[in-house]
């Protein structure tokens, strides 16, 4: 999971999708200036190749949720796609599903 990649917070719950592949794609629309419209309309295309079930649960501007009463977290860089998407920080919360470019976790906390 080192490296440049995309994460998306599900709109429910602390599931999160991280697509590594992804990053180039939308880095180059970035690095050139796209308006953010055509930024998230590459994005809605990429969540478009997931299994339905999955695509309509992630959005790029949902964001981690307390896990007992599931108010979300303010977001620090709110209305700012750029730098929402080049965020390096993905934050996991306990029994959260981890879907990565390769593999499905659920995230548990040794205490």
């Amino acid at each position: 999971m080192s490296g440049p990649n995309l994460h998306f917070y599900a709109n429910e719950n602390n599931d999160v999708l991280l697509r590594s592949a992804w990053f180039p794609r939308i880095k180059v629309l970035l690095d050139d200036g796209a308006p953010d419209q055509t930024v998230l309309s590459e994005i809605d295309m990429l969540l478009a190749t997931l299994p339905p079930s999955s695509a309509a649960k992630y959005s790029v501007w949902s964001n981690v949720k307390c896990p007992k009463c599931r108010n979300e977290f303010p977001y620090r860089f709110k209305g700012n796609l750029t730098l929402r998407l080049e965020d390096p920080a993905v934050i996991l919360i306990e029994g959260c599903v981890l879907d990565s470019d390769g593999s499905v976790f659920v995230v548990e906390v040794d205490v």
